[in-house]
């Protein structure tokens, strides 16, 4: 559900503005970096999405996920907070 995450890295203040490709991509959803929500999410297609990075707790490598009605899809180690 979760291929590509672009760009990989962010300020650990957040506010990244980072594109999602997948699949199942809908108006209900939400997107984890690591155990934090993303600020805001904005749906571009059934396989993009938008997603604003929230702040991280620590630098470091998290995963990220996408939260619909079809599932979880999960991105091992998709984001790093510099």
């Amino acid at each position: 559900m979760l291929s590509m995450v672009s760009p990989n890295t962010g300020s650990i203040s957040g506010g990244t503005s980072v594109l999602l490709t997948g699949a199942n991509f809908s108006d209900v959803m939400t997107v984890k970096f690591g155990n934090n929500n993303a600020t805001s999410v904005t749906i571009i297609s059934p396989f993009q999405a938008r997603a604003v990075s929230p702040a991280g707790n620590s630098v470091g490598i998290v995963n990220v996920s996408v939260i619909t009605a079809f599932g979880t899809g999960v991105r091992p180690g998709a984001f790093e907070y510099l």
